[in-house]
């Protein structure tokens, strides 16, 4: 079954669009999403289907845009592991907590998702190069997925861009000019060069995998890092759609935002009762992915924390630096420190109440602690103590 895609939908007035154009926002300045005919969805798409779909993203492929079979750009994105967490469970007195890792992704992040949509799209449209700015996690995804759709890309990564991102964009050819202010990275990329629809739906997929991962019972709660909040749009228009297929078992988990203090526009919003947010006047955090002055689409988000009943919370540096070394030592796990601040914020709602022991939720770790090495080399220095260190860890022939 292809995809069932009908119309674009501005999220903020409802006005309607032709599909397969490159445009990211409604007159009105709301974001567009991409919408589907969930009755044909329902009609000729089966769970049953699943047991012989490709083991990537691209397994939902009737509520995803491509037109067709085989046009995707993938590197294998997708069906990253739900991994249970029984350790920190136990401490945190919640026994059903699970993370879904995405830093396995190619690439080390969940991003993977967002640019092997957009390319396949970019190729349908006939786009033949593009640039964009983009923060140091999506960067390696769009570069290294540019490659594969062998279109021509330059980004613009900000100052602070860690030495793995900028190898990564520099491997695959696509170093462009620094972006700056380095806070302006992420609403650069998302709000035009980057169509919003396409992104929102490959990170989609990230709340279609958990919901069959959990064999169509969702979780409780699902604790995601928003920074634009295109991930947070995805997960819960993915439970929407499943929903009205017929697929889901319960009802959709509560979404609750995750948030850094030096950087939270959607916590000030929601702790104040308002529709839109405030650009927030100087963000400032060691996670590049939720360092955004103002997300995409604030009231949208806004809407949806309250609806599901969720809500949204920040976090310190130092907690979910923490509690991401936590992750690795306690549990395997290298997340980011966008990882580590699900988990920091998981305690929060433990303390308050607002999450029992007879919940289950689902903390999303959206890159891979890989992608961080300055940020954790604060915690965890190394001097150079034999030749081999000195050089790097090259060694050659005398």
């Amino acid at each position: 079954m292809m995809t069932t895609v009908t119309h674009f939908e501005c999220s903020r007035c409802g006005r309607r669009f032709e599909p397969g154009g490159p445009a990211a926002r409604c007159p009105c300045g709301g974001p567009l999403l991409v919408r589907y005919n969930l009755e044909a969805v329902r009609q000729g798409w089966s769970r049953e289907w699943l047991e012989h779909a490709p083991p990537t993203m691209w397994r939902y492929a009737p509520l995803l845009p491509a037109s067709g079979f085989g046009t995707s750009v993938s590197l294998g994105e997708g069906m990253t592991p739900l991994v249970r967490l029984p350790r920190i469970g136990e401490k945190a007195g919640m026994p059903n907590l699970w993370i879904k890792d995405d830093g396995v992704n190619p690439a080390g992040s969940a991003e993977a998702r967002a640019a092997s949509c957009w390319f396949t799209m970019a190729l349908q449209m006939g786009l033949t190069e593009w640039q964009a700015s983009a923060d140091a996690v999506a960067a390696p995804a769009l570069a290294l997925y540019g490659a594969a759709a062998g279109l021509p890309v330059r980004l613009a990564l900000p100052a602070s861009a860690s030495r793995t991102s900028w190898l990564a964009v520099a491997a695959a050819g696509a170093v462009g000019e620094s972006a700056e202010p380095d806070s302006n990275a992420r609403a650069a990329g998302g709000s035009g060069a980057w169509p919003w629809p396409y992104r929102v739906e490959g990170l989609k997929t990230l709340g279609l995998e958990i919901a069959e991962q959990m064999r169509w019972n969702p979780p409780s709660a699902i604790l995601c890092p928003a920074g634009d909040g295109a991930g947070l749009v995805g997960i819960w228009k993915a439970f929407e759609e499943l929903a009205a297929i017929g697929w889901l078992a319960t009802g959709p988990p509560r979404l609750f935002a995750v948030q850094a203090q030096g950087c939270a526009p959607l916590v000030d919003a929601y702790q104040r009762g308002l529709e839109r947010c405030d650009a927030w006047p100087d963000p400032r955090t060691i996670a590049a992915s939720i360092r955004a002055a103002l997300p995409d689409a604030d009231d949208l988000i806004l809407r949806i924390l309250r609806s599901s009943g969720g809500g949204a919370i920040a976090v310190s540096d130092e907690e979910m630096l923490d509690a991401a070394i936590e992750l690795a030592r306690s549990e395997g796990v290298f997340a980011s420190p966008e990882g580590g601040a699900s988990l920091a914020i998981l305690r929060r709602l433990r303390e308050d109440g607002i999450l029992t022991e007879a919940d289950s939720a689902v903390l999303v770790n959206p890159a891979s602690g890989f992608l961080y090495p300055e940020v954790f080399t604060v915690r965890f220095p190394r001097s150079a103590t034999s030749e081999q260190d000195k050089l790097g860890g090259l060694i050659t022939p005398r």
